[in-house]
């Protein structure tokens, strides 16, 4: 059996998506996307720290999403 890895990242989407064209019947697809973890410090008080992702995935160039 393969291993699987799964990741589900929810966030904000930081730009509009990129499109470049990679060979006639593929595209690939690029966006930012910021994930943020609310979290306490020593002094009690909620802070937040916020990570950009950068998102690819490819795709057929007739369907896009």
């Amino acid at each position: 059996m393969k291993n699987i890895n799964k990741v589900i990242l929810l966030g904000g989407v930081g730009a509009d998506v990129t499109t470049r064209p990679i060979n006639s019947s593929l595209n690939l697809y690029t966006f930012p996307l910021a994930t943020s973890r609310p979290w306490k410090n020593q002094k009690g008080e909620w802070e937040t720290s916020t990570i950009w992702h950068t998102i690819k995935y490819f795709n057929k160039a007739t369907d896009p999403y």
